[in-house]
């Protein structure tokens, strides 16, 4: 008769408030054993469940209260028996899980590692700590670890939280993905990340309807980096024409914006399909001009008139233009330019 092999003992390490690793040594060939039960119980209520089943030889104990003292049990199967059948011989040992604290603590520490860019403190939590802390985990101003990484970090920061699990999809209290937060601080390497990582995420918009790309070209400035993320964004889909809560889409927004009228960025929205309104309605009271102009967008009115056309004579239902809608605003320059443009348009009109 064959005697029955000892099963292994089982070793405990990484004893958290929540979770253990439990690990079991096992042949590396020829192992005696085909499959392994390993269940728990506390001595507060001592009823076995089952922590895992299946061929390897480890496995995350999961659920687990803090300051508890534990049970586990190790069974195994032969080959021949039937699945739901195990031997009848088991090993125990105990363990005690740890307090809440150290959660919080860890908790902090990457929170704070995150926030100051350490690339080599946020690998070693992850990779010391990963079942204690939670990539959800929020600052006070409600950003997960991962908004705060993609506004300010890099993208190797950015990368080893979403290989750990970070969800790329989570949202601010006001709707903000990662990336609409990339893209409000024009951080090109970090919404690279993102969209390598899942691109999907284009057009995720907020509850204002202000998708990514409405926040790249409202924040693009002068800067070539402003241009790069737009360029990036569109090369992945983003809806040119979407419109926010306000009607508004990109091209929109970038020209309402004090801080806009980046010409090369509109010259990628035109490209790319972007609505201009070039006659007033009820839905669009103003032109793109129109709009241009009241915001003092010298360089992107010209291009408006001269490059895509758009009539600078053209009235509101009240008689508004271009030209007076820039001087009522105080930019006085960008009125004289139209004043010209509009002797030029009417001229050309007239000629034979």
């Amino acid at each position: 008769m064959t005697t029955p092999p000892l099963l292994p003992t089982p070793t405990l390490a990484k004893i958290y408030a929540r979770t253990a690793q439990a690990s079991w040594p096992v042949p590396a060939q020829n192992s005696p054993w085909t499959r392994f039960q390993l269940s728990v119980t506390d001595d507060l209520e001592p009823r076995w469940e089952i922590a895992y089943e299946g061929a390897s030889a480890s496995t995350e104990v999961r659920d687990l209260k803090p300051e508890t003292r534990y049970r586990l049990r190790l069974r195994a199967a032969v080959p021949g028996m039937a699945d739901g059948v195990w031997g009848k011989e088991a090993v125990e040992v105990f363990f005690v899980t740890t307090d809440e604290s150290l959660n919080v603590r860890l908790t902090a520490q990457i929170l704070r590692a995150v926030g100051i860019n350490d690339a080599v403190a946020v690998d070693a939590l992850l990779s010391e700590h990963a079942a204690q802390i939670s990539l959800e985990t929020r600052d006070r101003y409600g950003k997960t670890l991962l908004m705060i990484a993609c506004q300010t970090g890099t993208p190797e920061i950015v990368n080893k939280l979403l290989r750990a699990g970070a969800s790329a999809n989570a949202t601010t209290r006001s709707g903000k993905t990662p990336l609409s937060l990339a893209c409000s601080t024009i951080n090109l390497a970090t919404a690279t990340a993102l969209l390598a990582f899942d691109p999907t995420t284009v057009d995720s918009a907020d509850s204002g309807g202000s998708t990514p790309l409405m926040w790249a070209v409202e924040n693009a400035g002068t800067t070539q980096k402003g241009v790069d993320l737009v360029t990036l964004l569109l090369s992945h889909g983003a809806a040119v024409d979407r419109e926010d809560a306000t009607r508004k889409t990109a091209l929109d927004r970038l020209c309402a914006c004090t801080t806009g009228g980046n010409v090369a960025v509109a010259a990628l929205l035109v490209q790319a399909g972007a609505r201009i309104v070039r006659t007033p309605s009820k839905r669009n009271p103003m032109s793109t001009l129109m709009v241009a102009a009241m915001n003092g967008h010298l360089d992107l009115c010209v291009a408006l008139v001269d490059r895509w056309r758009c009539d600078p004579r053209v009235v509101t239902e009240h008689g508004g233009t271009a030209r007076s809608f820039a001087a009522s605003a105080g930019h006085v320059h960008v009125a004289t330019v139209l004043e010209e443009r509009v002797k030029i348009w009417s001229h050309d009109e007239l000629a034979p």
